[in-house]
């Protein structure tokens, strides 16, 4: 395709008919359309009518958009085959910048944005002139449509610093950038600032400098969100002086309406959020300015009146207010009594009172209200910052913040008990002033999880929401009803079973309401107070079914209520309230199947003809599975009936491709395939008509094209192979298998389900219908991997060889893959089974481990033939696997978790598909209660193999596994009650490269009662002086788990005991008898989360243990591995003991709260110390704030560079200068036993 007049004219009269009124047309002109996209130079031809002037201004901003979205499809990531040509790409990064600048500004606009595609792409290494192009135009004489082009393409381009993970690659583009665009962007702002008094009174010229004066503001804040760079530090005089005069400047040209937020304004909202971010991150630089800009801002706010035009800038400003207060070396400004009255009665409160446009929006648009409220994305609204700027003031300031508005509080209360209809109001603000200062702790999912003690949530609840819910006239008052439903739902897990129980039924009346916010609340509420646990018990729910079972038929009566209405018929909160209550009846929901399952069937039928609503539509969905899956699990003959009632529905969703329906159908339909009567010899079975009908169709090509279907095929077609194996689908096993090749071959995003399909076919279809495929299937496997190796793939490949052994032997696949080529399985073992057997998925673990021990042990090419040089490789592999720490026993606690887990939050949506919690497909065991531990099964098959070679085999392990994996084995042979194997003694037969590190002079006396170590390399001489900074990582109750250890016999390597000599203070005596304690009461060599938790929930019955226990057990897991071995854990007591100093102990605290594991404790992290200690032992909130304050206080003097965290020698700095801190984290034995002291254990 050329670039001529006749080409332009063609491509010209395509974009006019993709205009077309006649959809006909339209359709055929984009069908074009897509078949030229495919010709060289197609993108360079729209660029270039872009540029036309004579051609009409629709056709040419058709072109920019058609261009854009072809840029944003094909542009490719790195040097891989695209539809755009190298040479097209050059030609358009060469003309782009120059025809955007240039262009019109509807136009302007998709170029700037393809650009920025382009940039996210080749941006800097593979365009590294686009900065020198753009910075040409902000030098004089200055067009300012052109810079306002080039100014939204940069920060298109830079945005993303302010949200990117670090790392050198960013830091080099960062650098790369502030070289060659800061400069002259600097000199720009200047003359800019310079050119404002000229032009102040020329309305458009105004105009035109502050749009590019907001986009400026938009940049600064890019480049310095990672880091305050040298350019803008050398110049922060220069642009914090003009940020003070610009939020100054007032011009009646420039201002806000009503209603729409002028550019005066956008300038000053960016101004806020950047001294908010200075303040926040380098308060040193920002130090001499802060008083200023706090007075500037202070200033603004008492200007502003109650527009929403001015909505944003007051709630940034407030949010620079309430990052000054939040600071000990900032809250000064706020301190007197006389000074926080002026803060909390003119800026807070005015900004608490609900303005006309918030009550239209409760009344007019529900939705939008209900999404800002309930799904907290009112960030930017007044009332949110006001509530976080009087938080801020509560971290220095509570007791007199919560006096002064406890008089508010009491003041407006009693005004609206006297005339409730006037002054509603008020009881409104009250109730948001209650939340505001009551909660010190509070997520989405559980709402306030922590209060303050000034505070009686309870007692609140009782006086004013609770009478107001008992209200019989649903509909007065409604936006306070919603208030009282709303403050319900966020403190429910602070209010006693019988309150939750009493308030219950009160919710189920106001799902009878007429306002659409007030019955959204409430069905919210009832969901989510089924989530509340027992307070003595956190794995019991607070309300049971027999709690619910009473008042279950007057709530499914009026949530189905609303569902029929036209108002609110796709109401998501419903209908996940309908979800909640209906898995919370368990069993008891049998009474109800029938009428649920007609009212969500003609729900079903309406929904379907136009599903706009994706949460709606899941939870619709994810009902339908629970009823199936409860239902049929208590009376499988139920499926029947489900099929009867739902496949008349999915029929039409089928027939008229409702693709937004389409995934889910396939998965119920799998679903219902599955839970189906498994056939036996006494009792066969075959699936019904309507089954066999649909599986030709869901073979059809065609239909595996939308990528959203893949999934729910994939899961369908599985169940079809398990339910119809050995009949309709042999009869189609080559279509079947077509779809295999095709989603292995052609699909990186979904080649793992046609793997899952193969391994369908292994474990239910007869041998003798694939043993003719398997080769050329290998085949296509290894080519694929050889083109396009992934992390998933190798995955993929090794679970399957792991089914293929286990079906049918480890010999078969060896002979099978070395058919292919000689010696190929050698490749195999090297590249996959031995590098990446340990990464495989949890779920997958039990059959790869079995896999590998029968080919370990079965398989003859491995124990005496030519791949006996790979055994040893091969047993520290699965070594490694079983040392992945996840349990590889199958049961179904995995599975109630997940779906658990999707019960407590919204989906994660994909535009065409998310997978049914309820409709999960159940994980196949092959081995059940067969082979339930594979450890044992390893230790058990290696015993045999052993008895039957009694030398060969423990040889090879004495040479080749290190002390560490002998001991594993050893372990396992415990574990299985099966002799242990005769290796030789290992502290002999030392690894190579662990005799490379323990390089030492070792003296053994005859008996070896004793052992001289003088270990004297570099690696474990500094090991060894330095152990307590890398060590010291367990707390003092820690050895309260063993008291109650019995003794047991068992032996500890040479090894072993050498270092954990070098490395504690116990004694070889000392150390051979916790050995055996832990072996009794952890036969398996490990202690579990789990346990941990137990036993500190008995050392503190009434603290918050699970909290503590999280960050002791992570900090004590020294290798990272998920679990805690007899090493990590006398490693982790021995630097704890009564020996360690105060410092080393300090240093264990670090390390135990160093959550991310980055030698630093952010703000976060030590608020996390504060709260998991105090929560762990007094659990006095008093003490917890007050400690809070203190440490944010040494935090702020320690923090020198005012980076936002602390290294180790920083916070045992800071801690050692507080004496409170100093006695909370190590408090005098004669008091209480401290987390870091375990003397008085021993």
């Amino acid at each position: 395709m050329e670039i001529n007049e006749q080409s332009l004219e063609a491509l010209a009269a395509y974009l006019k008919q993709t205009l077309s009124p006649n959809t006909d047309e339209r359709s055929s002109a984009e069908k074009t359309l897509k078949q030229i996209e495919r010709n060289e130079k197609y993108s360079l031809l729209l660029l270039t009518l872009c540029d036309r002037e004579q051609i009409s201004m629709d056709i040419r901003k058709a072109a920019a958009i058609i261009f854009k979205n072809f840029i944003k499809l094909n542009w490719p990531s790195s040097e891989t085959s695209s539809l755009i040509t190298l040479n097209d790409r050059n030609q358009i990064k060469q003309h782009i910048i120059d025809l955007m600048t240039k262009s019109p500004e509807q136009i302007q606009k998709q170029l700037s944005d393809s650009i920025s595609i382009i940039g996210q792409n080749d941006f800097p290494d593979q365009w590294p002139e686009l900065l020198g192009v753009m910075c040409k135009q902000l030098h004089p004489p200055i067009d300012f449509h052109k810079v306002n082009g080039v100014l939204k393409t940069a920060h298109s381009l830079f945005k993303r610093y302010r949200y990117e993970a670090k790392s050198d690659e960013l830091w080099t583009e960062i650098a790369h950038v502030l070289e060659k665009f800061a400069p002259s962007f600097t000199e720009f702002f200047k003359s800019l600032m310079a050119y404002i008094p000229q032009q102040e009174t020329n309305a458009t010229e105004i105009k035109i400098i502050f749009d590019s004066l907001f986009v400026i503001t938009k940049i600064f804040y890019d480049l310095n969100a990672q880091e305050l760079p040298d350019h803008f530090d050398d110049n922060k005089d220069v642009y914090l002086n003009n940020f003070l005069l610009l939020l100054a400047y007032d011009n009646p040209l420039l201002r806000s309406d009503a209603n729409n937020t002028g550019v005066l304004e956008q300038v000053k909202t960016e101004i806020c959020r950047i001294v908010a971010l200075f303040a926040d991150n380098y308060s040193d630089d920002f130090k001499p300015f802060t008083q200023q800009f706090a007075s500037a801002i202070w200033s603004l706010l008492t200007k502003l009146d109650s527009s929403p035009g001015y909505d944003d800038l007051v709630g940034t400003a407030m949010r620079f207010l309430s990052t000054l207060a939040a600071r000990s070396h900032h809250c000064a400004m706020f301190q007197g009594d006389e000074t926080l009255k002026t803060v909390c009665e003119q800026v807070i409160l005015p900004n608490l009172f609900l303005r006309e446009a918030d009550i239209e929006e409760f009344e007019d648009n529900p939705e939008e209200y209900i999404r800002k409220d309930i799904e907290k994305s009112d960030f930017a609204t007044r009332r949110r910052a006001a509530g976080d700027f009087l938080q801020a003031l509560c971290i220095f300031f509570e007791p007199q913040v919560v006096a002064l508005y406890s008089q508010y509080i009491d003041s407006m209360l009693q005004d609206y008990i006297q005339n409730p209809t006037k002054n509603w109001t008020k009881k409104d603000i009250s109730i948001f002033l209650v939340l505001a200062l009551a909660s010190k702790g509070e997520t989405q999912k559980f709402g306030i999880t922590r209060s303050s003690h000034l505070i009686s949530i309870q007692a609140f609840f009782i006086s004013a929401i609770y009478p107001e819910l008992q209200d019989q006239d649903v509909n007065r008052l409604p936006l306070i009803k919603a208030d009282c439903l709303k403050f319900f739902t966020i403190v429910r897990n602070q209010l006693d079973n019988e309150l939750l129980l009493r308030t219950l039924p009160e919710c189920g009346r106001y799902l009878l309401s007429t306002n659409i916010v007030t019955q959204t609340y409430a069905a919210h509420a009832i969901e989510r107070v089924l989530l509340v646990k027992q307070t003595q018990n956190k794995q019991q729910l607070a309300i049971t079914k027999t709690d619910l079972i009473p008042h279950a038929q007057m709530i499914f009566d009026h949530l189905f209520k609303i569902l029929n209405s036209d108002k609110s018929y796709e109401n998501e909160y419903v209908m996940r309230a309908v979800m909640r209550l209906s898995y919370s009846l368990q069993d008891g929901i049998m009474p109800y199947l029938n009428q649920l399952m007609e009212k969500l069937v003609i729900i079903l039928k309406r929904t379907s003809k136009n599903p706009n609503k994706p949460n709606f539509n899941h939870y619709l969905f994810e009902t339908i599975s629970l009823l199936i899956r409860t239902s049929c699990t208590q009376n499988p003959q139920l499926v029947e009936q489900f099929e009867g009632i739902l496949f008349p529905v999915f029929t039409p969703i089928f027939s008229e491709d409702v693709a937004e329906f389409v995934p889910y159908v396939l998965q119920i339909i799998g679903f219902l395939l599955e839970s189906r009567t498994p056939s036996t010899q006494t009792n066969p079975t075959t699936i019904p008509d309507s089954y066999r009908v649909l599986f030709p169709l869901i073979l059809t090509p065609s239909f595996w094209d939308r990528s959203g279907n893949i999934p729910a095929l994939s899961r369908l077609l599985q169940a079809y192979i398990q339910k119809a194996g050995e009949t309709i689908v042999v009869e189609k096993i080559t279509t079947v298998l077509g779809v295999f090749q095709r989603l292995v071959d052609q699909s990186k995003l979904h080649d793992q389900e046609g793997f899952h399909i193969l391994q369908s076919l292994i474990i239910h279809v007869p041998q003798s219908y694939l043993t003719n495929y398997f080769r050329d299937i290998f085949i296509l496997i290894f080519t694929r991997l050889t083109r396009a190796k992934t992390q998933k793939l190798i995955k993929c490949i090794i679970v399957l060889f792991c089914y293929f052994i286990a079906k049918y032997g480890a010999q078969e696949l060896i002979t099978l893959i070395d058919s292919i080529q000689q010696n190929m399985f050698s490749m195999v073992c090297e590249r996959l089974f031995i590098p990446h057997l340990d990464k495989v998925d949890r779920e997958d673990k039990k059959i790869c481990a079995i896999g590998m021990t029968r080919l370990l042990t079965e398989a003859q090419a491995i124990t005496q033939g030519p791949y006996m040089n790979l055994w040893v490789s091969l047993l520290q592999s699965l070594i490694r696997l079983f040392e992945v720490k996840h349990e590889i026993t199958q049961d179904n606690e995995t599975e109630i978790a997940d779906i658990m887990v999707a019960l407590e939050d919204t989906p994660d949506y994909t535009p065409a598909f998310s997978r049914l919690a309820f409709a999960k497909k159940s994980n196949i065991d092959l081995f059940g209660s067969e082979i339930p531990d594979p450890r044992v099964y390893l230790a058990k098959c290696l015993s045999i193999l052993t008895a039957a070679n009694p030398t060969k085999f423990t040889t090879m392990m004495s040479n080749g596994l290190v002390a560490s994996e002998q001991q594993s084995i050893q372990n396992h042979c415990l574990l299985a009650n099966v002799q242990k194997l005769q290796m030789a003694n290992s502290s002999n037969t030392l690894d190579i490269k662990e005799k490379s590190i323990h390089n030492s002079n070792l003296s053994l006396n005859s008996n070896h009662s004793r052992m001289n170590v003088n270990l004297q390399t570099p690696a474990l001489s500094k090991l060894s002086s330095n152990k307590y900074n890398f060590f010291t990582r367990i707390g003092h109750y820690f050895r309260s788990l063993y008291k109650r250890f019995k003794s047991s016999h068992t032996q500890l390597t040479e090894i072993d005991i050498q270092i954990l000599i070098s490395l504690t203070p116990y004694t070889r005596e000392q150390i051979q008898e916790w050995h055996k304690r832990f072996l009794c009461d952890c036969p398996n060599g490990f202690r579990s989360r789990k346990q941990f938790i137990q036993t500190y929930r008995q050392l503190f019955p009434k603290g918050d243990a699970e909290r503590f226990t999280k960050h002791v057990y992570r900090a004590c897991d020294l290798d990272k591995s998920g679990q805690v071995d007899f090493r990590e854990f006398l490693i982790g007591l021995g630097m704890t003991s009564a020996n360690a100093t105060p410092k080393q102990k300090l240093e264990w605290t670090f390390k135990v709260f160093d959550i991310d594991g980055n030698g630093y404790l952010t703000r976060k992290e030590c608020c996390e110390v504060i709260e998991a200690i105090v929560g762990l032992t007094s659990n006095d909130e008093r003490v917890e704030e007050l400690a809070k304050q203190r440490m944010m206080k040494t935090f702020d003097e320690i923090d020198e560079k005012n980076r936002g965290q602390l290294t180790m020698n920083q916070f045992i700095r800071g801690c050692e200068k507080d004496p409170l801190i100093l006695n909370l984290l190590l408090p005098s034995e004669t008091t209480m036993p401290s987390i870091t002291n375990t003397s008085s254990i021993f």
